[in-house]
Order: structure tokens, then sequence, then C-alpha cells
């Protein structure tokens, strides 16, 4: 099964805004992650100023940037298609025991932790064993 996430990059310099690639929307269809891009290319194209003067667009992503600093201040949307792998019966077993066997490892530290810091506050009520 293919899932469909609209990513958000870009930059600009002159703003100090440097974000990392960002997760929009995602979609179990393709045509609606078209969809989603043309609107969120049409509400972008809105806020942005007048030093965005280029622009790259196709059927799967749009981009505006500065001509001949393109480096330094652009936005890109695209969509970007992956594999959904869903786990068979086993492996959601296998997950089950391991978390359990880490769930009671870490109880196991919590105890020991609480017995030593137990013992470390009657040596400094002057209790001696």
């Amino acid at each position: 099964m293919t899932i469909y996430t609209i990513v958000r990059t870009g930059v600009d310099v002159d703003r100090g805004s440097f974000p990392g690639p960002a997760a929009e929307r995602s979609f179990f269809s393709p045509l609606r992650a078209k969809k989603e891009l043309q609107r969120l290319v049409c509400a972008e194209k809105e806020e942005l100023d007048d030093r965005y003067d280029c622009e790259k667009q196709d059927e799967d992503h749009w981009e505006m940037y500065q001509d001949g600093n393109a480096a330094a201040l652009f936005i890109r949307l695209e969509i970007v298609p992956s594999e959904l792998i869903l786990m068979s019966d086993g492996e959601k077993e296998e997950v089950k025991g391991s978390l359990k066997e880490e769930t009671e490892a870490k109880e196991r530290l919590s105890r020991m932790w609480r017995l030593q810091s137990d013992a470390a506050e009657r040596d400094n009520d002057g209790e001696h064993n």
C-alpha cells in the first residue's frame, strides 16, 4: 500500500528562517494528494513576496525561488510516495514481547534505584546498618 505525503522544504536566509522538512498532510489517494498540493500552492503564492521570481511546477511538486540565489531563498512543496508496510501477526507478538521485557527491566531498575536511594538517605540521617 502506498501513502502520499506532501512535504514542505524551504529557506529564507535574509530572515534567518531555516526550517527542516515538514509533512503537511498524507493521503492514500494520489489524486487527493495532487488536489491538496494545488490548494497549498495557491495559498502559498498569496503569502510570498516579490523576492520569489522563478517558479517550477509539475504534477507532484512546486517550487519558487529567487533567480541566481535559489540556495538562499526557496520554498518547495512535493508529494513523496512511500510504501506503508503493515506488521504481520507474528511481528506484532514479537513487538509486544519486547515491550513487556523492556517494561519489566525498567521496573527492576527503578526498584533498584529506590533501594539505593533509601540506603543513601538512611546514611545521611545517621542510620547505619
